[in-house]
């Protein structure tokens, strides 16, 4: 059993389930530290003093450091006393800023960028999500390189090397519900503009001009770049809207297990822990052909559960079915996604650990 030490700069939401669930599944003893609160702009700046000092005050025995994103992970090993500066890294990138859509300030500043290229230099190991968010890494890395790490190249990016380890998820218990009235809607991501809720509203609006009959369950935290779109969202529904906002998780559990249809319109995922979750409830998908969508559905079924162009073309159709028929397919979904149990995954991490601590035990420091 190794000892464990996990770095986590935003101890909320599917980030301290990540982190609780291994803890709680794991055969090593894991010591999770949470980051400073501020937001993750304000952790990468005080997180290489703040998690070194954390580390400092430990005082146990640490095997191996686990450190999630988004952090200064160099800065972090920089700021670390020797003792400390040994060990070795593994870095896991629930996100980075590679690939990040822009926003309303327009794309990711360059030394966002410099600082997940030198934490992925930095670590022993790296492990990201989804085969997307590795192919996505394996060519924007060199470019980055070329373009603004002069002299930083080809012999820099051939010691790279980035797994896929997917983000281990509390599945959600399916609930036999009754099937009258109409079809549940149900969008449960973050109300932000890198999640298209412009898009989802729009097709809901012209859903119910239409006079389609459906009801929506929307529910997530709201940030300020979605509230236009939450409040537009709430105006249009009326009566129709069931539940909306950031519930209690028992609330949230119980919504999932009443839902039919589970939308994203994103143009940002690098997993998908919400989808996971209403797919492991119950709920049929309807997902973008793209980001890392196709990979939670099953090969043989995607045509049947991702879309291309305008959501409202795929989800009118829907709406006129069964309740009863849009959950056909729900025993294949279910059983595609328990790969993502903790039950299926904890092993692969635990192994992980396993591995890096004794390569660096037989050979030293093994970070690039």
């Amino acid at each position: 059993m190794a000892d464990v030490v996990l770095l986590e700069p935003w101890f909320k939401g599917s980030h301290a389930q990540w982190c609780i669930g291994w803890q709680q599944a794991s055969r090593h003893n894991i010591a999770i530290v949470a980051g400073p609160e501020g937001g993750w702009r304000k952790s990468l700046r005080a997180g290489p003093a703040f998690f070194a000092n954390q580390l400092e005050k430990s005082h146990q025995t640490v095997d191996v450091i686990v450190a999630s994103s988004p952090i200064d992970l160099a800065g972090v090993i920089g700021c670390s006393s020797r003792l400390f500066r040994n060990k070795p890294f593994i870095l896991y990138m629930h996100e980075s800023q590679f690939g990040y859509p822009p926003g309303l300030k327009g794309p990711p500043a360059d030394h966002l960028l410099a600082t997940d290229f030198n934490a992925i230099k930095a670590s022993t190991r790296t492990l990201v999500a989804s085969n997307y968010h590795r192919e996505l890494l394996t060519k924007a890395l060199p470019e980055f390189a070329e373009e603004l790490v002069l002299g930083n190249t080809t012999e820099s990016m051939a010691a790279f090397h980035i797994d896929t380890l997917p983000v281990g998820v509390g599945l959600i218990e399916p609930r036999l519900s009754d099937l009258s009235g109409p079809p549940r809607i149900l969008w449960n991501h973050r109300w932000s503009a890198d999640k298209d809720p412009e898009g989802f509203v729009s097709a809901i609006k012209q859903l119910a001009l239409e006079n389609y009959d459906f009801e929506v369950i929307a529910i997530g935290p709201v940030e300020r770049s979605g509230s236009t779109q939450f409040l537009r969202l709430k105006k249009t529904l009326g009566p129709r809207l069931i539940a909306s906002g950031e519930q209690s998780r028992n609330s949230y559990i119980s919504y999932l297990q009443t839902a039919d249809i589970v939308v994203s319109t994103s143009r940002h995922e690098f997993f998908g822990v919400s989808v996971v979750e209403a797919i492991s409830a119950g709920v049929r998908p309807l997902l973008p052909n793209r980001l890392s969508y196709p990979e939670l559905v099953p090969g043989h079924l995607r045509d049947s559960f991702l879309y291309s162009g305008d959501i409202y073309e795929s989800l009118a159709p829907l709406l006129m079915t069964t309740r009863s028929r849009l959950h056909e397919n729900r025993d294949a979904l279910i059983k595609h996604v328990e790969s993502f149990n903790w039950r299926s995954l904890v092993h692969d991490y635990d192994d992980l650990v396993d591995n890096v601590a004794g390569q660096v035990g037989e050979q030293g420091d093994l970070r690039r």
